[in-house]
């Protein structure tokens, strides 16, 4: 026996279809709301178009019952009479009704079983001949007549005459005096039954509602029209309101994007449906409250800054009171440690949110003065720039680019620094030909205060937060930073920065 499951006995993978589904459905929300409402007016649409159908069908059988039943006796009646009547009569007793009116038939003898072209088909004309037929077939075995033939036939295509005479081809009187319709395609109910060998009686009756089969089919063009126009309707209806209900909701997402860019942005206004104003009202709380917590941690953290320099400054009078020189020089290498840590945290802390209006920064010009001093210097540097624009505050920009140009020339022996243009983003490569960095430190590089072993034999002085300053303030930009190890040696730091929109002033 095998250990597999058969593919008919496998269970049913629900996860699957729902990803399969999630992947068919429009992206936007907008398009979802207009697709489901579409789907489900054309499901409201095609659950009353069936009742309506099952209904009209339903009246249409109604009606052709009472139809055969009204019309058969009326052709067994007459046929019964023209058998009964003389031979030489019988013309001038139908010269006599087609110009009296007297009858409700148009009646004409022929020698032969006339066809009739273009005979209607369907369920509701082959039923009412069929009922015709079954009813004249008893009634008229009564009288000893047989070879009666039924048929539907358009008024504008019916046969009268052995010498292919049409409607149309008769006297005006004649057709006004039948009721039949001359210039309009009307089913007409026409009987042919045989007399006696040789001879045709041919009655042609216009039904009491014409228009039974058009109103008994719910498919009519006039009918989709209609319907196609109400669908129409309702889907202009579905796109005012999915427009109503996302431009709230793209309000909201423009402002939590200008929000993770820039903490200053103005509160988004408070309309649009409950939920909607509900949500927006709670995103302004939420934006308030942050903005609360981190003046907040500035105040206290300027506060203690300043606290500590006195303790530290008194620390330094002291350490120099020591005897032992080597006691001395230690103290004094801590409290510069000290210090030199606390000055860049305070330094960070104030730079973090630097009060600066976004602008269109070309990133072309903001290399080349990144780089000018350190390439008239010398400096191994190589720069191949593109004419790319990024909004953005240049001196948070200006302090992330050049945080990461010093490290690529401070630990790297030459250094390599091109542009580039991605999905609406502009992308910045700078790579050094250093050492690079051990696989597991290449995000935790970006931790605060961490130097690696390296780090400290090429710059005693840094402290750590160079990194970190310059991602943060990439990804406050609506970008980020990405280090990696070249497969030909070094490390290669790969910055993205959303470009400014195209058309924009």
């Amino acid at each position: 026996m095998g250990a597999g499951v058969s593919e008919a006995s496998a269970p049913f993978d629900g996860g699957r279809l729902a990803r399969w589904g999630h992947r068919l459905l429009p992206a936007s929300l907008r398009n979802r709301i207009i697709l489901f409402m579409l789907l489900g007016a054309l499901a409201s649409q095609g659950l009353v178009l069936g009742i309506w159908t099952h209904q009209l069908r339903d009246q249409a059988r109604l009606q052709v019952l009472q139809t055969a039943g009204l019309l058969t006796p009326a052709v067994v009646q007459a046929s019964r009479f023209m058998k009964a009547l003389p031979v030489q009569y019988r013309p001038l007793l139908v010269d006599q009704l087609r110009t009296t009116g007297g009858s409700r038939f148009l009646m004409q003898f022929n020698r032969t079983l006339l066809p009739q072209p273009g005979a209607a088909s369907g369920e509701l004309p082959g039923m009412m001949v069929g009922l015709v037929e079954e009813e004249l077939g008893r009634e008229l075995a009564r009288e000893g007549l047989s070879g009666a033939r039924v048929h539907l036939v358009p008024s504008d295509r019916l046969i009268v005459g052995d010498d292919r005479t049409t409607l149309a081809d008769l006297p005006q009187r004649w057709v006004e005096a039948s009721g039949l319709p001359r210039h309009e395609s009307q089913p007409v109910l026409v009987v042919q039954t045989s007399l006696e060998p040789g001879n045709w009686l041919l009655l042609a009756s216009a039904l009491p509602n014409p228009g039974l089969f058009l109103q008994a089919n719910p498919y009519a063009p006039d009918r989709l029209l209609l319907m196609f126009a109400g669908l129409l309707s309702v889907l202009l209806v579905m796109v005012v309101v999915a427009r109503g209900v996302t431009r709230s909701l793209a309000r909201l997402d423009q402002a939590a994007s200008a929000f993770a860019r820039d903490l200053t942005v103005d509160h988004i206004p408070e309309r649009g449906p409950l939920e909607v104003r509900r949500l927006a009202h709670s995103f302004n709380e939420m934006q308030a409250q942050i903005q609360r917590n981190i003046g907040d941690r500035e105040t206290l953290f300027r506060s203690v800054s300043h606290d500590l320099k006195t303790p530290i400054m008194r620390l330094g009078f002291r350490t120099e009171l020591l005897d032992d020189p080597e006691l001395r020089a230690g103290f004094k290498s801590d409290l510069q440690e000290i210090g030199t840590m606390l000055q860049g945290a305070l330094t960070t802390m104030q730079g973090a949110e630097l009060p600066e209006a976004t602008v269109a920064v070309p990133l072309d010009a903001l290399l080349r003065s990144l780089t000018e001093a350190a390439t008239g210097a010398g400096a191994p540097l190589r720069l191949q720039t593109l004419p790319l624009t990024v909004p953005g505050k240049p001196l948070a920009l200006k302090r992330a680019l050049g945080n990461l140009i010093d490290n690529a020339l401070r630990y790297g022996h030459s250094v390599e620094v091109d542009m580039a243009e991605e999905a609406g983003f502009a992308v910045i490569r700078i790579r050094d030909h250093g050492p690079g960095l051990p696989e597991a430190a290449l995000e935790r590089i970006f931790d605060p205060y961490l130097r690696l072993e390296h780090g400290r034999q090429a710059n005693s002085q840094g402290n750590g937060l160079g990194l970190w300053i310059a991602r943060n303030a990439v990804r406050r930009h609506g970008g980020d930073i990405v280090l990696s190890n070249h497969p030909d040696g070094g490390l290669l730091a790969r910055v993205t920065l959303r470009l400014e929109a195209r058309g924009a002033g």
